[in-house]
């Protein structure tokens, strides 16, 4: 008996001393380094949305410009101006709507084939929106350049900021679609 104790005890020894190899002890490590704050890919996806519906809703008095821009003449100014101010308070609205829908998901509470469905739901509504408001900011962009006074700069300033529009909306629609993934694969 004392044999197999010894052999045990050698045994759960070199255990313990492999296991230090290969990831050593923890405990030692400054706490200051550790982040206590991780958030779920629920919260980070709230955040987003609540954080773009803030987003649109401050960059909505920016329609003032159309009004007060010398590139626009007469009635048109108002009709950008109004167009402007359709497709932000939209975005804001939609944008907060699936705010409150995601942020309404309770992981605790739920069974897990209702939080599954309700994401699901929110990111359906999520790519019907970038479906129904792609064509919106292409008719926008072309209004823009229809209806400008054929300034080089204001047209090149339109590309630019459509180019930048694209990269900056590819990126993020990349991370909004990297969190469901997370949700649905359940890996957070």
């Amino acid at each position: 008996m004392k044999e197999i104790e010894n052999i045990l005890t050698r045994e759960w020894r070199q255990l313990s001393d492999n296991i230090d190899r290969i990831a050593p002890d923890k405990t030692g490590l400054d706490m200051h380094n550790i982040n206590f704050h991780r958030h779920t890919a629920l919260q980070r996806l709230a955040a987003r949305y609540r954080r773009f519906a803030i987003m649109a809703l401050c960059c909505t008095p920016m329609a003032m410009t159309f009004l007060n821009s010398s590139v626009f003449t007469g009635p048109d100014r108002v009709y950008i101006f109004l167009f402007y101010i359709a497709v932000m308070l939209s975005a804001a609205s939609y944008d907060w709507r699936l705010y409150r829908k995601i942020s309404s998901i309770s992981v605790a509470d739920m069974p897990v084939i209702e939080v599954l469905h309700k994401t699901w739901l929110c990111r359906k509504r999520h790519l019907q929106f970038i479906a129904y408001f792609l064509p919106v900011d292409i008719l926008f962009i072309g209004i823009m350049f229809t209806m400008s006074d054929g300034s080089i700069s204001f047209l090149c300033g339109i590309i630019a900021g459509t180019v930048i529009g694209l990269i900056i909306g590819i990126k993020n629609l990349r991370r909004f679609m990297a969190d469901y993934r997370k949700i649905f694969e359940g890996n957070d």
